[in-house]
């Protein structure tokens, strides 16, 4: 008779052991795509209520570790999609006057200071440099999970680097 393995043992788990387990790492990937803890929030919400409602359709063909994180990282681009393009939109409701934007620029202008670097990279480069520096994933992991070569996700990485390096050294003044 054969040992259940790990991930067995994990797909017999309920919603409940599952987001007790993953909740912390999910938390903490969030945090690099979403600096504003009311984002964070909400983008946690999303991630788990996905996860919720696909638990039961995960196949097993990956660790569910690995399913975890790639809905997180998935919702959590498409929220900065959405953000973004809110940004832009408010943007330009405020340079016609449609639109008058009332911020607490304390409570926000610290956390977008300290990510703005990050705004430089492409979104392949923000994604690999956070799986590899942050969350200390492997190269040839980052690579199966990209569907991308290990060459690839090097270059990458170096060029994220070397970019971070430049917006670094000129004071991190993306927007100027």
């Amino acid at each position: 008779m054969e040992k259940p393995s790990k991930q067995m043992k994990d797909m017999k788990y309920g919603f409940e052991q599952v987001y007790a387990k993953y909740k912390e790492k999910v938390w903490s990937l969030i945090a690099k795509y979403a600096p504003a803890k009311h984002d964070r929030e909400d983008l946690f919400q999303e991630i788990f209520f996905k996860i919720h409602r696909n638990l039961e359709k995960f196949r097993g063909d990956s660790d569910i570790g690995t399913w975890i994180f790639r809905i997180a990282v998935n919702e959590a681009i498409n929220f900065g999609r959405m953000k973004n393009r809110l940004f832009k939109l408010d943007q330009v409701l405020e340079k016609l006057n449609i639109f008058k934007k009332t911020q607490e620029p304390d409570e926000i202008e610290d956390d977008i200071r300290q990510w703005a670097p990050l705004k430089a990279l492409n979104e392949k480069q923000r994604i690999i440099l956070i799986m590899a520096e942050v969350e200390d994933m492997k190269l040839s992991d980052i690579s199966k999970y990209m569907k991308i070569s290990e060459g690839t996700v090097k270059s990458n990485l170096f060029r994220a680097k070397e970019i971070l390096k430049k917006e670094l050294d000129r004071g991190g003044e993306i927007y100027g």
